[in-house]
């Protein structure tokens, strides 16, 4: 008897869809364990980007064309966002073309590895897939997990089996674009088991090296697009001596080296890091959330019901994201980051305003979402048949 295999699709469109199937990777692997409500003993993940099976040009051209867009017109990327979510299927046939025509060498890989199941964290993957899964060619069952809290238009494919979702609003807008109910599940957006966990504050706080005294605000640096996280920096460290920020800046080494000698000349209490792999241990310690919006960012912020303050969301996924947020009551909305100091200052001064954040995060927050996709991927996989939005049915 052949083990059956699991197959989690990413594109790197963005650092957010990775770390979602990097989630489910480890999720998957920790249900290699005997259990009798998904009936499987053993079974192989395997993750892998869907631009890997496109040709260089396009691997290159397509997270860069959002990035840049992002960074220098948000403006015009948030027109772009609107307009083809409202006239999407005006685009569907080419998007859906140009899509089976660069990943013909996935479509062939997944024919010939032969999956219980699919799973993606990017529409890209379902829309190679589409043709294969129409004609039957492949027949596994295929899983897309939306990592935004509104869902865009091209995230709808025919051929999805089920969509998973983080939230009621995200259910009901998916709804509207015609996916039948019964076809989306409300399990949150994956993320690793470590934001799900909690620990002693005071005792991470000394081994992370933070003052036990002072409140502690965690700026994500490495999120900011066009908006100067210098200014911010400034600001808030002159403004609130009393205050221990922390600033993580990832893998720019450039951001890294200009905000290491300002921080040095203005004497500002703030710690500097560079990409930190225990990014959920200084969300756990921190009071406050400075950060951009991205589905996969608050989600693990949600995780540690962490307070936030969304600074000039991107226009598009971004401000969909923030609108959740701040009627959820888990984040406030910043428009110009001029206004940083008088905000974080509201906040802080107000613990029962800092409480009231974080149990509405508390409230919408889906620790265990990884597990639960992973869990119910399998429960798929043991159906005896499942029918796509086609009414083809599947033989299993």
């Amino acid at each position: 008897m052949t083990t059956p295999k699991i197959l989690v699709i990413t594109t790197t469109a963005g650092a957010g869809h990775n770390n979602a199937a990097k989630a489910l990777v480890k999720a998957f692997e920790s249900l290699k364990r005997p259990k009798p409500e998904v009936r499987v003993q053993n079974f192989e993940p395997l993750l892998l980007d869907a631009l890997d099976f496109t040709n260089r040009f396009f691997k290159w051209a397509y997270p860069t064309t959002y990035i840049k867009m992002a960074q220098y017109s948000p403006k015009l990327w948030g027109i772009i966002y609107r307009q083809s979510d409202k006239e999407a299927k005006r685009s569907e046939k080419l998007r859906l073309l140009i899509s089976r025509f660069l990943g013909r060498r996935l479509v062939r890989f997944v024919i010939n590895f032969d999956p219980a199941v699919i799973v993606c964290t990017h529409f890209l993957g379902s829309e190679i897939l589409s043709k294969a899964k129409l004609t039957g060619k492949v027949k596994a069952p295929l899983v897309e997990i939306i990592t935004d809290f509104y869902a865009h238009h091209f995230w709808v494919s025919k051929v999805v089996d089920m969509y998973v979702v983080p939230s009621k609003y995200t259910q009901q807008k998916l709804h509207e674009k015609g996916v039948p109910l019964e076809k989306i599940k409300i399990l949150g957006i994956p993320v690793d088991f470590r934001f799900g966990e909690r620990h002693n504050r005071d005792v991470l706080k000394e081994k992370l090296g933070f003052p036990l005294n002072y409140p502690i605000i965690l700026v994500l640096g490495g999120a900011f697009g066009t908006t100067k996280i210098d200014e911010i920096i400034i600001h808030l460290g002159e403004a609130l001596p009393k205050t221990q920020i922390v600033l993580t800046v990832g893998k720019n080494q450039k951001l890294q080296r200009k905000m290491a000698k300002i921080i040095e000349e203005r004497k500002l209490r703030v710690k500097l890091l560079g990409y930190v792999p225990n990014l959920d241990e200084i969300m756990e310690v921190a009071d406050l959330l400075i950060s951009k919006a991205g589905g996969i960012t608050v989600s693990e912020a949600l995780c540690k019901n962490l307070p936030m303050i969304i600074v000039e969301p991107i226009p598009g996924q971004e401000t969909g994201n923030t609108k959740f947020l701040v009627r959820s009551g888990a984040a406030l909305r910043l428009s110009h980051k001029e206004g940083i100091v008088q905000m974080v200052q509201r906040v802080l001064h107000n613990k029962n305003k800092l409480a009231e954040m974080r149990e509405k995060a508390a409230l919408v927050a889906m620790p265990n979402a990884a597990k639960d996709i992973a869990e119910l991927s399998l429960r798929l996989r043991n159906l005896n048949e499942t029918t796509n939005l086609y009414g083809i049915t599947q033989k299993k």
